[in-house]
């Protein structure tokens, strides 16, 4: 008997070894089903490389789990007291079984919300206690589940090939993970910091409203009086006329401006499109950073979150979290691909979000509640982030506000001028976009204050603009406007202007050679061109590509191909004419943009075709295969007043 529980005692160990791989596999494995299953940053994988993602993901878990493992064997190796050598291997027990019950908690999760729209992120007051309780319901099922199943596979005689079959999965993950190193190639992607930033070392405050229109903003001419405060801070701003987005959606516009490249270079068009490969690491929060800059954002999750996006260190704090360099973003993510590190962060913070919430720790965001309704605590929790963090901080800040109450297609102001005493019975009623944007410039007001009374205001840079046009439209002229320290840099610039052009300005006042990487020019240094090329991009449109998901409308991927997946048409702004090009149907359209201040002369005009041969280039040279473009002269020309596709 004292020879089979000796036996007993030296198997129980190798069977708790095979059963955490096995466990840490299923948790890895039921994350990849849920993100390869929905429209996600796997979705223009094929199978093959999903697959790939899976098997070198689960190795750092894998690696940390045999971390633990050692840890606890140690004890055991220099412990020779009977009672300790039985109980110790029930203590560590629980980190197979807490893998397991994480398991299963957001596999009812998912389950639950996808198929009767309630979950964790919709629970309240008991209901959210009682997520917290189900999960430690788990845990206790799990280890019981697996002490037993332990017992059966210690005394069983096929212990020896589930081992075979958990070694075997580790192996194959380490060979993937040793070819994906050789591909990727060590080291993260460097941002030039031999720059000498200016003595004063300004903060710089980028302050954005969604779907502005210029044409609404009584600074830009409107007939109404939608922007008063703005309107006092004109004669000591330069105030761009003609200013144009480079995407029609929120994520791929701010993704540009902070890059300085285009959603076509990035490949970043709309979600589930992310950052990839250098990309990720270059762009302006990361370059002010690195001259000591502490960055902040408040924005949309899912849409426009730097986190969410891909934009790897670059916010020190974003929508109510603090980033901190840990060993997957510092480490693996300066040699691995970056799909198996998304996977793991991603898969991290959907745990972290739902068990915070469940045990009262941190309430989790609705992204759609908070997009549709706007509401006004929302709007001051955001501020009041800005805040608390600028407080705290001594280094120099750059922030990013951007704020939803001019979303749409709802408006919720909260003072009511334009569209006093009246019901808002229609979507994108212009009585209440107006008194949406009058409540944005309150904010700008308030803000302006809230920095003077800090001491900051005089040495603050300061932009006020948007991500697009109202309704998500490319073709509005769209309101950028920089107020710099000391009112320097003043005036008007009438010729056309993008979103592209900000991180150029940025860095140009700050004193910061302009890296190769980054593209768009500094409005201070010269006026631009009158006749320059602009380009932009919208997603692709069409009830066939749509899909009606729990929360909203989204792309269906299925419907997506290549070589041009999200990506809908690619336009060119030549003065007040924007030439867009629908990639699928091979129609250019050929608009005007309203209110432009630097009209095009019809006998200046450029021949359409040219202009199309110019996005063809312009596709090819960004790795676009452009072989289903027929030469532009085989295009329909479609004139038109406006362009406006809508959400």
């Amino acid at each position: 008997m004292a020879a089979r529980d000796r036996k007993g005692e030296r198997r129980i160990w190798p069977v708790l070894a095979v059963l955490t791989v096995l466990c840490v596999y299923f948790y890895v494995l039921m994350e990849w089903l849920f993100f390869a299953t929905k429209p996600s940053f796997m979705s223009i994988l094929g199978f093959f490389d999903k697959l790939e993602v899976l098997l070198i993901a689960a190795l750092p878990l894998i690696a940390d789990a045999a971390g633990l493992f050692v840890l606890f064997l140690i004890p055991v190796l220099l412990i020779r007291n009977r009672r300790f050598r039985r109980a110790w291997p029930v203590v560590y027990g629980l980190i197979p079984s807490i893998v397991l019950a994480l398991s299963m908690f957001l596999l009812v999760d998912n389950f639950t919300y996808t198929v009767f729209k309630f979950g964790v992120i919709s629970s309240q007051g008991v209901w959210r206690a009682a997520y917290g309780l189900l999960l430690l319901v788990f845990i206790v099922f799990s280890f019981r589940f697996l002490r037993d199943l332990g017992t059966v596979v210690a005394g069983s005689r096929w212990f020896r090939g589930l081992a075979w079959f958990a070694a075997g999965l580790v192996s194959v993950s380490l060979v993937f993970t040793l070819t994906d190193l050789q591909q990727s190639g060590a080291g993260e992607i460097a941002v030039n910091s031999e720059f000498s930033l200016s003595k004063s070392r300004p903060n710089v405050l980028i302050l954005a409203s969604d779907g502005l229109n210029a044409e609404n903003m009584s600074v830009y001419g409107y007939h109404r009086e939608t922007t008063p405060f703005i309107d006092g801070l004109a004669e000591s701003a330069l105030i761009c006329e003609n200013c144009f987005t480079n995407a029609g959606c929120s994520g791929a516009s701010i993704a540009s401006m902070f890059t300085g490249r285009l959603p076509t270079q990035t490949k970043l068009i709309y979600p589930p499109d992310i950052l990839k490969g250098k990309d990720a690491y270059l762009h302006l929060p990361g370059l002010l950073k690195k001259h000591g800059y502490r960055n902040f954002d408040t924005s949309i999750r899912h849409y426009a979150d730097p986190y969410d996006l891909n934009m790897r260190k670059s916010f020190d704090w974003a929508n109510s979290r603090e980033y901190k360099e840990g060993f997957l973003s510092e480490h693996l993510g300066s040699f691995l691909s970056h799909e198996p590190v998304y996977l793991l962060e991603k898969t991290y913070a959907r745990l972290a979000e739902r068990i915070l919430h469940a045990f009262f720790a941190r309430k989790m965001d609705d992204v759609y509640k908070e997009v549709v309704r706007s509401k006004k605590h929302r709007r001051s929790g955001r501020i009041n982030d800005f805040y608390s963090f600028i407080d705290v901080s001594r280094a120099p800040f750059l922030a990013h506000l951007h704020l939803l109450g001019t979303h749409g297609p709802m408006f919720h102001p909260e003072k009511r001028v334009f569209s006093a005493a009246k019901y808002e019975g229609k979507p994108w009623m212009t009585d209440f976009y107006d008194d949406a944007i009058l409540n944005f410039d309150i904010r700008v007001d308030e803000i302006f204050q809230s920095l003077k009374l800090r001491g900051l205001l005089d040495n603050t840079l300061i932009i006020i603009t948007t991500d697009h046009g109202q309704g998500f439209s490319v073709n509005d002229r769209i309101p950028l406007i920089f107020i710099f320290p000391g009112g320097k840099h003043s005036g008007r610039i009438k010729g056309n202007v993008q979103l592209l052009d900000v991180a150029a300005t940025i860095t140009g006042f700050l004193g910061l050679e302009q890296p190769e990487w980054m593209g768009g020019r500094s409005l201070i240094s010269s006026p631009p061109d009158s006749s320059r090329l602009i380009f932009t991009v919208d997603r692709i449109h069409g009830e066939t590509y749509k899909i009606r998901m729990k929360r909203g409308l989204g792309l269906n991927m299925k419907k997506l191909t290549p070589p041009f997946w999200t990506l809908g048409s690619v336009g060119v702004f030549y003065r007040d004419k924007l030439f867009m090009l629908d990639l699928r149907g091979r129609v250019l359209r050929i608009s005007d943009v309203e209110g432009h201040t630097c009209p095009c002369d019809e006998r200046d005009m450029p021949d359409p075709y040219e202009i199309g041969r110019a996005i063809v280039e312009h596709l090819e040279e960004t790795g676009y295969d452009v072989s289903s473009l027929e030469t532009p002269e085989d295009w329909k020309l479609d004139y038109r007043t406006t362009v406006r596709e809508g959400p």
